[in-house]
């Protein structure tokens, strides 16, 4: 049996878990979750989402506390031929309890200032009790290379003794390993804004993201196993192979050791890394309130540049994997959108959105050297949104979130995969007091399976195979947002 776990702990990388573009998170509070859109809102949460709009706020001080709370399966399956029986799903299951939000708004006559902190790109904490393909060839490719060394070494003795003893009858193999990755973007973001007239207002802000990547893993504890001549047997593949060179002469052994050798430098991989960076990102928004019950909004996040700089601790670079001194590029692609609010009657409205996401100009690649096209087309989105008053203190409300990405087959890979997808949401809002709002949410997506097709050649054969892998997700999300009303909006 596998004994393969990878523990992949991340609070916030560039991968997209919940709603938002390739890297973009936009799922940022309680009441998106209810909604599935916030484009065109004048509430609290607009200090994210609209902050232009936040200048039809009555004077005076606001608060918004948020966490979502997500649950997801990530399912991977790979026909690599190397791969033991039952070996080819990878599916790993990921809780993230704790995703903060906090916003704050101050509003005197035409001026409203606002202030925000969230988690702006990234994931959560996941465990993939069977492990990755990657880590799995790593070890499936030690059979084929054992047998083949071994073979020569059972004709020679066949030829010598006329017994066969089977040295080269491997057929499984084991391995502990671990891999920890904690990535964290957090952004602070500070806006004002400024009413222009009862319809027309414009917003500026400014975007402080904070990139650190923290890896930690190693590859240890291999065995192969299988059934010679002295029966069955488990062993290091390092040991059995010198146990095999041990039990023969010279002359047969040929290379056995330098191959036990190779295999030695295979058998483990220690990585202890961290990466760091900084960027800043300008945001503007336009607000049009076209009537009392119509209202239209407009924002531009530009992108945020980010570089983080690699410290390899210990010489733990995972085998070349990462490179001390190396520069990273982790950029966030500038983002449009564009949406309406529409209040139809005093118990019903509704929310529209389209957001549009720039990320071809984007090297998602990661490397300074080496150029990878692996966006076809820009990501787009579309959301709707409604909420129906039953009484004064409670409100219902539903949504639905339509992501499409344009990322082509370079970009997907078993640490990152973008796939199209459907979430529907739906929640309550409950109005505790006069100065207190409490929004609850849940929300369930759906993804668009997808495959990559790729030639992987092994370094230890040479001897390539053509590789088809899938990828799924599926993700709940719980939220609850609590609102201090320090005046009346």
């Amino acid at each position: 049996m596998k004994k393969l776990l990878l523990t992949a702990l991340v609070l916030c990388t560039a991968v997209v878990v919940y709603a938002g573009g390739i890297v973009t998170n936009t799922m940022q509070s309680a009441m998106f979750t209810r909604f599935q859109c916030r484009d065109a809102t004048i509430n609290i949460d607009a200090a994210y989402y609209n902050p232009a709009g936040l200048v039809h706020f009555s004077d005076g001080f606001f608060i918004s506390v948020n966490n979502m709370s997500l649950g997801e399966t990530r399912l991977i399956e790979s026909d690599y031929d190397n791969f033991i029986t039952g070996s080819n799903e990878f599916n790993g299951r990921l809780l993230t309890p704790v995703i903060p939000a906090v916003y704050t708004v101050y509003k005197k006559g035409r001026l409203a200032f606002s202030a925000g902190i969230n988690l702006v790109s990234g994931k959560g904490s996941a465990v993939y009790e069977n492990g990755l393909p990657s880590y799995e060839r790593r070890v499936a490719d030690f059979l084929p290379y054992i047998r083949n060394s071994l073979e020569t070494i059972d004709q020679a003795v066949r030829n010598v003794s006329g017994s066969d003893p089977l040295y080269s009858n491997v057929t499984g193999y084991d391995i502990d390993a671990s891999f920890k990755q904690r990535s964290l973007y957090p952004g602070l973001q500070f806006n004002m804004a400024y009413m222009i007239n009862d319809y027309w207002s414009l917003g500026a802000g400014i975007r402080l993201v904070s990139g650190r990547n923290r890896y930690l893993g190693e590859v240890s504890s291999i065995h192969v196993s299988g059934t010679n001549a002295e029966g069955d047997f488990t062993a290091s593949p390092v040991d059995y192979v010198r146990s095999v060179a041990d039990a023969v002469n010279d002359t047969i052994t040929s290379d056995l050791y330098d191959k036990a050798d190779i295999l030695q430098q295979r058998s483990r991989l220690d990585v202890d890394v961290l990466q760091k960076g900084f960027g800043v990102a300008p945001v503007i928004s336009i607000n049009y309130a076209a009537s009392l019950y119509t209202n239209w909004a407009l924002k531009y996040e530009f992108k945020t540049k980010l570089r983080l700089e690699t410290e390899v601790n210990d010489f733990k670079n995972g085998a070349g994997m990462f490179r001390d001194g190396s520069i990273i590029i982790a950029d966030i692609p500038a983002m449009l959108s564009v949406g309406v609010t529409r209040r139809t009657s005093n118990k019903f409205m509704y929310y529209a959105g389209v957001h549009y996401y720039f990320d071809k100009p984007i090297d998602f690649d990661g490397s300074t050297g080496i150029d990878i096209d692996m966006i076809d087309n820009n990501s787009w989105e579309l959301a709707w949104g409604a909420e129906y008053k039953l009484t004064n203190a409670l409100r219902i409300s539903a949504g639905w979130h339509m992501s499409r990405p344009g990322v082509n087959e370079e970009y997907q890979s078993e640490m990152r995969f973008s796939l199209p997808s459907n979430t529907i949401g739906g929640g309550v809002g409950i109005r505790l007091s006069e100065l207190i709002d409490l929004n609850l949410g849940v929300s369930y997506t759906l993804y668009k399976k997808d495959e990559k097709e790729y030639t992987y050649t092994p370094e230890l054969t040479s001897v390539s195979a053509d590789v088809s892998e899938y990828y799924d997700i599926r993700t709940f999300v719980f939220a609850a947002g609590i609102e201090f009303l320090f005046g009346e909006n």
